[in-house]
């Protein structure tokens, strides 16, 4: 899954009632996992990305 005009970290962090801080954390994690990759204003979701119901990544 290829998101072309990624929100920024702000607009993440409203979105889901977190901090900028702590999207910046999450975002980097995931993408040390390889779960995405972030390039210009594009995310890419790699296909083994997956959340359980609550949301976390799944190990």
């Amino acid at each position: 899954l290829v998101i072309r005009q990624r929100p920024t970290q702000q607009e993440i962090a409203s979105m889901v009632g977190t901090s900028r801080e702590t999207v910046s954390r999450a975002l980097s994690e995931f993408q040390r996992r390889g779960f995405l990759e972030m390039t210009g204003r594009k995310i890419v979701l790699r296909s083994q990305f997956a959340l359980d119901d609550d949301g976390s990544a799944k190990q």
